[in-house]
């Protein structure tokens, strides 16, 4: 998708044409055929599930995705895998209507727009790849798991991985949150700017921006240079926002632990503070005989 501003002296718009060329549409095609394998290997995946579930004698030999309740997760991430932008969908658009600062305009939005936002699901696979190659999600560790009565899945693991290395992790899902919403946003907002006032203008076409304006919400800052109008926007800096919070909160209480002494510190700090009274109190006792002594002597 292209993008460009048009500017007149009292409004500004921003023009989305679709790019036909040719690049594109074998790279989309390259993209449906990784899209296809992808499918195949997440069928095969829960295939192999099903199959381990029935060695460790879970379910009997005869069960199946249905039996297991592997169905609904799979058809789920089949839905999630398969939304991209194949070759040759060109110029679809969708009439939304919106209310401007001075009357009602109406906006033909690609529907690339969307399955742009939509496609950035797939990050999923992060935290799937993350549960299964953690050495907190091997089978020894959901055998300990359910000897503790505890649930072993990826919340167990991400607790886990944050106790080891918490600042690691963080920065990772931040960088993730504001590549994300960041790029969201941008795709809500950048579909409604049309025929607003130059006063009121915000050039959504640059990524930066949307980066920028997701930074700013979840540090709470609020600068307002780049603030969403249109209800997807302000929903995803909800989101953005609720992440945001959730990070900064973990990231407190993991310096908070960084930074607090142990017992042995905390032993080791107390002795070194009752030497340094007990020197403090030799010293006062020292001024105290050498004042009496001169008082006498005179």
């Amino acid at each position: 998708i292209n993008t460009s501003v048009v500017k007149t002296k009292t409004f500004a718009s921003i023009i989305i044409t679709t790019n036909k060329k040719d690049t594109v549409e074998i790279l989309r095609g390259i993209n449906s055929f990784f899209i296809l394998i992808l499918i195949i290997l997440v069928i095969l995946d829960f295939h192999m599930h099903k199959i381990l579930l029935v060695f460790k004698q879970y379910y009997d030999i005869n069960s199946n995705l249905f039996t297991t309740k592997l169905i609904v997760p799979l058809i789920i991430e089949i839905i999630v895998c398969i939304i991209h932008t194949p070759p040759f969908f060109n110029n679809f658009t969708i009439t939304l209507s919106s209310i401007n600062l001075i009357e009602t305009i109406k906006y033909k939005i690609d529907v690339v727009l969307f399955i742009g936002i939509f496609s950035l699901f797939k990050f999923y696979l992060v935290l799937k790849f993350f549960f299964n190659y953690s050495r907190w999600g091997d089978d020894r560790a959901n055998k300990i798991c359910k000897e503790s009565n505890i649930s072993h899945n990826v919340l167990f693991v991400l607790k886990a991985e944050l106790t080891e290395h918490p600042f690691s992790i963080l920065i990772v899902f931040y960088c993730m949150v504001l590549l994300i919403f960041g790029y969201c946003i941008r795709l809500c907002e950048i579909a409604f700017v049309q025929n607003i006032p130059l006063e009121y203008f915000q050039d959504w076409t640059s990524f930066w921006n949307g980066f920028w304006c997701i930074f700013v919400t979840i540090a709470t800052i609020g600068y307002g240079d780049f603030t969403p109008r249109t209800f997807m926007g302000r929903l995803i800096c909800i989101l953005a926002s609720f992440f945001g919070i959730i990070i900064f909160g973990m990231l407190i209480i993991s310096l908070h632990s960084k930074f607090s002494m142990t017992s042995v510190e905390t032993r080791a700090y107390t002795e070194i503070k009752t030497t340094l009274l007990l020197r403090q109190l030799k010293k006062r006792a020292l001024n105290l005989i050498l004042s009496y002594y001169r008082l006498n002597r005179v």
